[in-house]
């Protein structure tokens, strides 16, 4: 689990017995249609979870979210949030088979939640000593409860400076209450009382960004929150992150770069829970003080590209970061479509009229060179339409076109190999381009492996399909995905082989 503004610290139970009949007998992490979770479950009679130590003094004033489920929401209490450390009974529970209370006032809540429903729970105390627990099931706000704290049972215990709070299993005061098993999507913890105004949407999902090692500038802040399949388009280098050595290569949802890259000016589409962006840096290669420097180095790409006018254009222009962080960009030729602009390694613009572009352009940084031809057909969305690529795992893979398509007439494309392992999360995600009236996707040949699931999203206003899940079987799966409007349909044969 990632502290995404950092400081505080997180602690687990491990496997074993702590000696007081606390432990995680199994932890790990997943992800479903809600976002992706940390579970864990416990064969002690006092369960498992962990507790959180807050990096500033908010012991009497504060709030706490989390997304959650348990798998035991009753009989009897099943301790959700511990203040005191372990030391005492007191504390925020289930009750009643699923009713929250703060133990031991008698108010209890309204809200019936379910053994595996989840849910919301944000909690709230006042310096004045005024603790509110909210619900938020299904996108609806409930207050459950409202108590009067001035005895303090909802203030933390300090533990080396530190405010602590337990999160789902029992003190040491009683024993058998606390859930066996259970996940946990999203934890937060505010400087102060959230008003109920803001409860509904508190634990929506965000996204933060993280230098990963950058020696200067700063991070970009999206102080948004985003509720599931929300388009969120990524951030640039908008604070000149630098690091010594190293060229800024966009963000990844892994700071080891083994997760979903993401290009500034991308779309991605937002899960159920928050996400982490860790700048990538790719090494520059090093000139040693006194050394004569290499040969100039020169590197060509061409490009022959059809999109629509409702198109956002996206390109890397130094795909292989011969070029410093800052490259000089110069059209040596034709005319880019206007609007359209180099910033960085990428020149990205939205198409505001048909047509056909042809230009280059030469991008350099030292004494080494990188030119880029293009020619852009621009075709007015009217025309059968055309599924013109696949996001694996976040890797954008453009279709090729054997037959161009026509009024009428879908294209014909070639066929697209994926591999992937078994028990290895995959997301595709395929974009047509815009065609206007009525839309939709689906399966016309084949099947998917076990594991995965097709259905419709959207991104920028517009429908895409999305094919995500766990494969759990091995093999070879060969199918066809189709886009239909009332002018015809656009296939895309895929193979995807389960290894």
């Amino acid at each position: 689990m990632q502290d995404t503004l950092g400081g505080s610290t997180l602690t687990a139970f491990g496997t074993e017995n702590d000696g007081s009949n606390h432990n995680n007998a199994t932890s790990g992490f997943g992800s479903d249609g809600n976002g992706t979770f940390w579970e864990w479950t416990s064969n002690l009679p006092r369960g498992g979870g962990f507790r959180i130590d807050v990096n500033s003094d908010i012991s009497n004033n504060y709030s706490i979210g989390v997304r959650f489920a348990f798998t035991q929401t009753g009989p009897g209490w099943r301790k959700i949030i511990d203040y005191k450390n372990l030391g005492a009974d007191t504390g925020f529970y289930f009750y009643s088979g699923g009713y929250v209370r703060f133990y031991n006032h008698p108010n209890e809540g309204t809200t019936l939640v379910s053994n595996e429903q989840i849910v919301d729970i944000v909690a709230t105390r006042s310096s004045e000593g005024t603790f509110i627990a909210y619900i938020v099931v299904d996108g609806i706000l409930h207050k459950e409860i409202e108590v009067d704290d001035s005895l303090g049972q909802a203030i933390p215990s300090v533990v080396d400076g530190r405010p602590r709070f337990g999160f789902f299993h029992d003190d040491n005061a009683t024993s058998s209450e606390a859930t066996n098993a259970g996940k946990v999507y999203s934890v937060k913890i505010w400087n102060g009382p959230i008003s109920e105004e803001d409860v509904e949407e508190a634990m929506n999902a965000t996204i933060s960004y993280n230098g990963n090692g950058h020696l200067s500038g700063v991070v970009p802040v999206d102080n948004s929150t985003y509720s599931p399949d929300d388009p969120v388009s990524i951030a640039g280098n908008t604070g000149n992150l630098t690091r010594t050595g190293y060229a800024f290569g966009g963000w990844n949802t892994m700071a080891d770069g083994t997760g979903i890259q993401y290009l500034p000016g991308s779309v991605m589409l937002m899960p159920a829970s928050s996400v982490v962006l860790y700048a990538t840096w790719e090494a520059l290669e090093p000139i040693t003080p006194g050394e004569t420097p290499d040969e100039p180095k020169i590197e060509t790409y061409s490009y022959d590209l059809t999109l629509n006018t409702l198109n956002r254009f996206s390109w890397n222009l130094d795909p292989n970061h011969l070029l410093g962080e800052h490259p000089v960009h110069e059209l040596v030729s034709g005319i880019m479509p206007i609007g359209f602009t180099c910033e960085e390694r990428f020149i990205t613009g939205t198409f505001r009229s048909t047509g056909i572009w042809t230009f280059s352009l030469l991008s350099r940084s030292g004494n080494n060179e990188v030119w880029n031809h293009f020619r852009l057909r621009v075709i007015p969305p009217t025309l059968t339409p055309l599924i013109l690529g696949i996001w694996i795992n976040g890797q954008y893979n453009p279709s090729t076109i054997i037959e161009d398509r026509g009024h009428g007439e879908a294209a014909i494309t070639e066929l697209i190999n994926i591999h992937s392992e078994k028990g290895k999360p995959l997301e595709l995600r395929l974009h047509s381009d815009y065609i206007k009236d009525e839309i939709g996707y689906r399966i016309v040949r084949g099947q998917l492996p076990a594991g995965m699931r097709f259905y419709e999203s959207h991104s920028e206003g517009n429908p895409i399909a999305v094919i995500s899940g766990t494969p759990v079987t091995q093999g070879g799966h060969l199918f066809v995905v189709s886009v239909k409007d009332w002018r015809g349909r656009g296939y895309q044969w895929i193979r995807l082989v389960v290894n």
